[in-house]
C-alpha cells in the first residue's frame, strides 16, 4: 500500500497531538553534518500543517535534534547543517538550541 502519511510517528502528550518526521544523517562537511529535510524525490514538500515536529539524528555523533517544522521548513532549500559539536555553543550554531531538545514535545504551542 505504501506511505500515505506526511509523518513518521505520532507524539501525543496530554491533549496534544504532534506528527513528527524523522530523518538522518551521516554526511559530514567540515565541522557539521548536513541533513535534508526533504520528502522522497516524487513526495510533496513537507508543510508545517502535516508536520509539527522533525526528529534528526547525526549517527556518527549519536546526536539527536527535535527541530519545529517552522523552523526547518522556513529555508529555500530545506538542507541544513547541524553541529553537534562536544561542547554547544549555542549562540554559534543556528541549530545547536534544538539538540535534545525534547522538552518542546511537552509545550501547545509551538517554538521557532
Amino acid at each position: 500500500m505504501g506511505d500515505s502519511s506526511s509523518y513518521d510517528i505520532g507524539v501525543e502528550y496530554g491533549r496534544h497531538f504532534f506528527r513528527m518526521q524523522v530523518k538522518s544523517t551521516s554526511y559530514q562537511i567540515g565541522n557539521g553534518y548536513l541533513c535534508a529535510f526533504k520528502p522522497n524525490r516524487k513526495g510533496r514538500r513537507y508543510t508545517t500543517k502535516s508536520v509539527d515536529f522533525f526528529a534528526a539524528y547525526v549517527i556518527p555523533e549519536n546526536a539527536w535534534y527535535v527541530l519545529p517544522s517552522s523552523a526547518v521548513l522556513k529555508t529555500k532549500s530545506n538542507d541544513l547543517m547541524l553541529c553537534p559539536v562536544r561542547r554547544p555553543k549555542r549562540d554559534l550554531y543556528r541549530y545547536e538550541g534544538y539538540r535534545e531538545a525534547w522538552n518542546l514535545l511537552r509545550s501547545p504551542t509551538m517554538h521557532v
